[in-house]
């Protein structure tokens, strides 16, 4: 014959899928514990008369709990090799994307290079800047913007998915240790028609 307040018992029970997945593994294990644990032990722990009164509850628990416990690690799972597959999904994009640069595309990476600076200020709503953000070839590296007659300067950087592999050929770099004076002239000449604007404004708010 069962003993105590077994309506209680079961509410206590069903509102365990009310609680967080953590506290439901406590569950699962304390009430598996109880279950299977030798009787020797449970006498020992003083669990030998509650896991013979609620013995059936208990198994139950332990059940409902493990069934919980195991839907979410199967959707936990789902979930990790859904983000990876999209992840790879995504880098293949970028990866595809790098032969394709057209010319203001590469003028803009190569300013990273030219100014050996893993972020510079981008102006946000320039076209191409706005295309590159869109491929997501261009991520933001913070927050704060400031307004300039070459538009809305953002801190950005390469995405670092694609950094390793922007080499001097994707990006129209002379590939040589020393280049030539006529390679060094067309870099110079062919920066972002926004450089110039961006550069006077530093010079006029940021001296430092």
């Amino acid at each position: 014959m069962y003993r105590g307040h077994i309506p209680d018992f079961l509410d206590k029970a069903l509102e365990t899928i009310k609680l967080p997945i953590k506290h439901i593994w406590i569950l699962a294990v304390f009430s598996g514990l109880v279950v299977f644990l030798p009787e020797e032990y449970s006498s020992k722990l003083g669990l030998a008369d509650f896991a013979k009164d609620y013995r059936p509850y208990i198994g139950a628990t332990f059940i409902f709990s493990s069934c919980l416990v195991v839907a979410e690690l199967l959707k936990r799972g789902a979930y990790f090799f859904k983000a990876r597959k999209e992840k790879a999904k995504d880098f293949e994009f970028l990866i595809s994307a790098l032969p394709k640069l057209d010319f203001h595309e590469k003028a803009v990476l190569r300013e990273f290079y030219i100014q050996k600076r893993n972020t510079l200020q981008l102006p946000i709503d320039n076209a191409v800047i706005a295309g590159m953000r869109k491929s997501r070839l261009l991520v933001l590296a913070g927050d704060m913007g400031e307004r300039s007659l070459a538009g809305t300067l953002m801190p950005m950087q390469v995405n670092p998915q694609i950094e390793a592999y922007l080499s001097s050929n994707v990006i129209g770099l002379p590939d040589t240790a020393e280049p030539t004076e006529d390679e060094v002239y067309w870099v110079q000449t062919n920066r972002p028609s926004f450089m110039a604007e961006i550069e006077r404004h530093n010079k006029i708010f940021h001296r430092h």
